[in-house]
């Protein structure tokens, strides 16, 4: 008898902890409704001078071109609006007080239909920190982040990380599929 008990409390557990974690991970897929424009964002970080090391490596102050793949993943065309880069705090304290530190200028996007994708790129310069400025900062605290707004809507469609050793390294790059205001058919 006792056997089953532990056996069933153990089965609960397991299921407990699948639904939970299937809701953690999944909560965008959950509130998109069928029918709507869903965009995502891929930022590109790049050296305008490369070390002579690693392409991929970024010198301390060197600097640096931003760029953001945006496509639609929806199933009805996205209404045009405007995008933009900036790096700051994440939810939630992406409200704190001078959470954004840096913010590129905000680039027409164009309407896009399901399936199609469109490249930005930003010319506001960028120049990477010292290692005392990453820490007084709190750059590990912040990540730069693709921002659509489209009717007066602002939302986060992407975000990037960056870590720091001896060089800056573009960090782990997370697509955010976030439903967006469609145009009417």
């Amino acid at each position: 008898m006792k056997k089953a008990i532990y056996i069933g409390l153990a089965v609960i557990i397991v299921l407990a902890t699948i639904a939970y974690v299937g809701y953690t991970y999944f909560p965008q897929i959950i509130k998109i409704r069928p029918n709507t424009a869903v965009l995502e964002g891929l930022i590109e970080i790049t050296a305008v001078k490369s070390s002579r090391e690693d392409a991929e490596k970024i010198v301390a102050g060197t600097e640096v071109n931003l760029s953001v793949k945006i496509k639609n993943v929806g199933s009805r065309p996205s209404a045009p609006g405007e995008t933009l880069i900036r790096f700051g705090f994440t939810k939630p304290m992406d409200t704190h007080f001078k959470s954004v530190i840096f913010e590129t200028e905000k680039l027409p996007l164009p309407a896009l239909d399901p399936d199609q994708q469109v490249e930005i790129q930003f010319t506001t310069p960028h120049l990477w920190p010292s290692f005392p400025d990453f820490i007084k900062n709190d750059w590990p605290m912040r990540q730069y982040q693709a921002v659509v707004e489209i009717d007066h809507h602002a939302a986060v469609i992407g975000t990037k990380a960056v870590t720091y050793s001896a060089y800056y390294y573009a960090g782990h790059a997370e697509e955010l599929p976030t439903q967006v205001p469609s145009t009417a058919n």
